[in-house]
């Protein structure tokens, strides 16, 4: 694969097709989603309209028959919007994705059209209250009955926690994790309440209570067992999903401040014109939102189908790149606009908290520098000795 990424036509057509819509649909909605930590179920349908789920799902399957970077490039400027609603489609893609590579015929046929369609709303549950980032902590249980499974436990931080159809819960069977989908419309599938969230607000996160749920044998991705190494399969992809999410943020932190530089007077002359430091920050930020994009675009057109262990290192320096450049870029935002950044007057107040969020959530940043150093460190050993 070619090392520089070069967009085509075709892919910068449809970025700013996104952004148009973005612009006219999800910007004039975004402060109202964050005020209220609503789920905006009229957006679901328009954001499904513009085909972001099945973007880079094979046509054969029901997909657009694109690529990985084309939806990052399209939930680069979704988050551009509102980081809550550029949410909203990639839980489809993420349980799509394992339903597509781990899933039997019978849960394939049953899923796979319904998540890339967004007939079906999907959530993905492994975390719990005393898990973090540590899959030996998980005290969610999967019982084998003879015709399927029974789970129980509490899963947290579950975004789609009330609105999903289907959900993949990471339960122990046994000494090890497994992954199985659920229907959620069944009893002892309970979403607990909507978490006051900082950022993100309107991703409709919350808790799940699963008490006695049921799935049938054929639910079961992979093997029994095989959770864990499903979920490192599929999160490798979600980091650069993030990764672009980021992106968009830095990137709307960047426009507000360029707005905000040039419209805010003092004396009559703009803020940006008059004011070399006010400038200097504007340059800062823009450098944070180059460096990320690119390092995005390169990863998510080195996506591979498995995933590969170099993959899987460049997912999490992506990752860890992006992330923090998303909230330096909003940081630095938020002093081009002085005390009107901490009022919630302005958008970059709300960039700033979402995008706080992807330092802790999507893998921390502490874990990301652990995989990083470690890929670094064997790949020395192996060719050093």
């Amino acid at each position: 694969m070619p090392d520089l990424v070069d967009l085509s036509p075709d892919q910068v057509a449809l970025k700013e097709a996104v952004r148009r819509f973005a612009r006219d649909r999800v910007a004039p909605l975004a402060a109202d989603v964050d005020r209220h930590n609503a789920w905006p179920e009229d957006l679901w349908k328009e954001i499904v309209a513009l085909g972001i789920i099945g973007v880079a799902f094979p046509e054969e399957e029901g997909g657009g028959g694109g690529t990985y970077l084309d939806f990052a490039l399209m939930i680069e400027e979704l988050a551009r919007a509102s980081a809550a609603v550029a949410l909203m489609p990639v839980l489809n893609v993420i349980v799509g994705a394992a339903v597509q590579r781990y899933g039997t015929d019978e849960a394939r046929a049953a899923y796979l059209p319904g998540l890339l369609s967004g007939e079906l709303k999907a959530c993905w549950a492994f975390t719990e209250p005393a898990t973090g980032s540590d899959p030996k902590a998980i005290e969610t249980r999967a019982t084998e009955t003879g015709t399927g499974w029974t789970i129980t436990g509490t899963k947290a931080f579950i975004s789609h926690s009330s609105v999903a159809d289907v959900g993949v819960i990471f339960a122990r069977t046994g000494e090890r994790i497994s992954a199985i989908l659920v229907d959620t419309h069944q009893p002892g599938f309970q979403p607990g309440a909507r978490y006051d969230l900082l950022g993100l607000r309107g991703a409709d996160t919350g808790d799940l209570v699963l008490d006695g749920v049921e799935a049938p044998t054929a639910n079961l991705l992979g093997n029994a067992g095989d959770g864990m190494r499903i979920l490192v399969a599929i999160e490798s992809e979600a980091k650069v999903r993030a990764s672009a999410m980021c992106v968009g943020m830095a990137q709307a932190a960047l426009d507000e401040s360029i707005a905000y530089g040039l419209n805010r007077l003092h004396r009559g002359q703009p803020l940006a014109d008059k004011f070399p430091t006010t400038a200097a920050l504007i340059a800062d930020i823009a450098v944070e939102v180059e460096a990320a994009r690119w390092l995005t675009y390169h990863t998510a057109s080195r996506r591979t189908v498995p995933a590969t262990p170099e993959f899987d290192r460049l997912a999490a320096t992506c990752k860890l790149a992006a992330s923090r450049a998303a909230r330096q870029a909003s940081n630095l935002a938020m002093q081009v606009h002085g005390a009107y950044g901490y009022t919630a007057e302005f958008p970059v107040s709300r960039i700033y908290r979402d995008a706080k969020a992807y330092e802790m959530i999507q893998g921390t940043a502490e874990i990301q520098r652990v995989i990083v150093a470690k890929a670094l460190l064997d790949e020395h050993r192996r060719t050093h000795g």
